[in-house]
């Protein structure tokens, strides 16, 4: 895995509020999200289902897409990672 991942201070990234009141579980929440986003592409091929142009959009004070990006599951990966099968979840 690639360890380049982009800091965000506390007030540029808001799922979690920002400053002195922030969850207090942002860090599990965060390695959760990796660990269970890590075993679904592991094992699953995905595609989308519209490959149509997203455009980014406005939204309070982050920027999301401008309509849902929708995916479905094409079937699972013939070739999995050996570190992964190491590890039990």
């Amino acid at each position: 895995m690639i360890n380049s991942k982009r800091q965000f201070s506390p007030y540029e990234y808001l799922p979690f509020g920002g400053g002195a009141r922030r969850c207090i579980g942002m860090a599990f929440a965060q390695f959760e999200m990796q660990v269970v986003l890590a075993e679904i592409l592991s094992r699953c091929e995905l595609g989308l289902v519209d490959h149509g142009e997203v455009r980014p959009r406005r939204r309070g004070l982050v920027t999301g897409p401008s309509r849902p990006i929708q995916m479905v599951l094409k079937g699972q990966r013939s070739v999995k990672s050996p570190s992964l099968e190491a590890i039990s979840f």
